[in-house]
Parts: C-alpha cells; sequence; structure tokens
C-alpha cells in the first residue's frame, strides 16, 4: 500500500434531468497522508474546456493542453511558463504501450492501477447516491 492512496471520497453530481449525463462532479478526496484533493469537473456547453488547475500552499500550477501552455505560480517568485508539444493523450498512450512490448518492459500503466480507478469512479457514484463519504479502510490494491 502506498501512502497516497485513497482514505476517503464523497462526491456530489448534478444532472439536468434524472436520465441526462451528469453536468458537473464535485469530488473531495483525501490521501492517507491528509492531502486534500478538491476535484470540480463540468460540462460547458458554449465553449471546449481543456485546462486543470492544481493549487497548493505553496502556489498553482495550470497546465492547458489546447494551447500546450503550463504556467507556474508559486509564492515569492515570479510565475513562469512553458509550451508542450500538443499531442492526443491516446498517442502517448499507444507509443508507451507499443514501446513496453518491444522492450519487454513493465506497462505504463498497470491493471491494478487501472483496476484502482474505476473503484474510485464507482466509489465516487455510491457517495454521490448515498451523500455519506466513503472511507477506504480495507483499500489493499
Amino acid at each position: 500500500m502506498i501512502p497516497r492512496e485513497p482514505l476517503s471520497v464523497s462526491a456530489n453530481l448534478t444532472r439536468s434531468s434524472p436520465h441526462a449525463p451528469e453536468s458537473r462532479a464535485e469530488v473531495t478526496l483525501t490521501t492517507r497522508l491528509g492531502l486534500c484533493c478538491q476535484l470540480d469537473i463540468a460540462r460547458v456547453r458554449t465553449q471546449r474546456v481543456t485546462y486543470v488547475e492544481i493549487v497548493g500552499t505553496k502556489g498553482r500550477v495550470r497546465a492547458d493542453w489546447t494551447s500546450g501552455k503550463i504556467q507556474t505560480f508559486q509564492k515569492e517568485t515570479l510565475p513562469s511558463q512553458e509550451f508542450v508539444l500538443s499531442t492526443p493523450t491516446i498517442v502517448w498512450m499507444l507509443k508507451d504501450f507499443f514501446q513496453a512490448l518491444r522492450t519487454n518492459q513493465p506497462m505504463p500503466i498497470t491493471g491494478e492501477e487501472g483496476l484502482r480507478a474505476l473503484e474510485l469512479v464507482e466509489a465516487c457514484q455510491q457517495t454521490a447516491h448515498s451523500r455519506k463519504p466513503i472511507q477506504f479502510q480495507d483499500y489493499t490494491l
């Protein structure tokens, strides 16, 4: 067990109607080291939003994969930015997959990691329905 694994999760899913897909997910995840992660994911009808912003006690990072720009804002320093080649995630995933096959190296994402991600998604669905946080006391993968 690694210390970054989740200890608890709670989520609120918003739908425009009972049979519509979720239009917003607000998720709070607490890790075993006490790191609180808050995710606010929304579908936007007027434009495509393609960025993630990570905020911590020492600053924040904003990555926009449409423009390929990564901006870093730290306390007491000037903001910095860099540009990365914009490539669809599926291309990188397939390149890494085939590279692992060719070189007989471990896969970039293991089946266990995939299973953990699915368990977390299912926990978000369950906690949104029950309105009660889920504790991962027996999270053993």
